[in-house]
C-alpha cells in the first residue's frame, strides 16, 4: 500500500502473511539414526513487514525511516532458526547542485533498535552509521 499524503512525503507498508504445510524429503539416501523427511511448517516466515516513510524538506533536506519484520523461520539449506527479527534504519539526506557536479550526502544509521540477525545465527549485525555520497558530474 502506497499513500502520498503531500507532495514531499510518502508512505509505504508492505504485508505479507502466508502458511505453508507438509514435509519435505531431507536425504535421498538417510544415513543411519537420520530423519529422512523435515516439517515445512517453519521453512517460511508466518508474517513479513516493511513500512518506509520518507519526507523532502526545504533546502534539500530529506528524512526517510525504513522498519522491517520477519517472523520465526528455519532458513532452508545452509541456514538456522532465526527466532522473529525486527530492523529499523533512517537516512538524512542533503542534495545539492553545483557548476558542474551535484549530489547528495547521507547519514545512514542502521539497526537502530539493536541487534539484528539475518540468515545465519552468526551473522548478527551490529547498530551501524555510514556517511554516504554520491556525485554526478555534468
Amino acid at each position: 500500500m502506497r499513500w502520498e499524503p503531500t507532495r514531499e512525503s510518502l508512505i509505504h507498508l508492505g504485508y505479507s502473511l502466508a502458511s505453508d504445510h507438509g514435509i519435505q524429503r531431507r536425504w535421498f539416501n538417510p544415513p543411519p539414526g537420520r530423519d529422512e523427511f523435515r516439517s515445512l511448517e517453519m521453512r517460511t516466515p508466518r508474517h513479513t513487514l516493511s513500512l518506509l516513510g520518507s519526507n523532502r524538506f526545504s533546502g534539500n533536506i530529506s528524512l526517510s525511516g525504513a522498519l522491517y519484520y520477519l517472523s520465526t523461520i528455519d532458513w532452508p539449506g545452509d541456514g538456522d532458526n532465526i527466532d522473529g527479527s525486527t530492523r529499523f534504519d533512517i537516512k538524512l539526506s542533503k542534495s545539492f547542485k553545483a557548476a558542474d557536479v551535484d549530489g547528495d550526502i547521507s547519514l545512514i544509521l542502521q539497526n537502530i533498535d539493536g541487534d539484528f540477525q539475518d540468515f545465519y545465527q552468526e551473522n548478527t549485525w551490529k547498530r551501524q552509521l555510514y556517511l554516504q555520497t554520491r556525485l554526478n558530474w555534468r
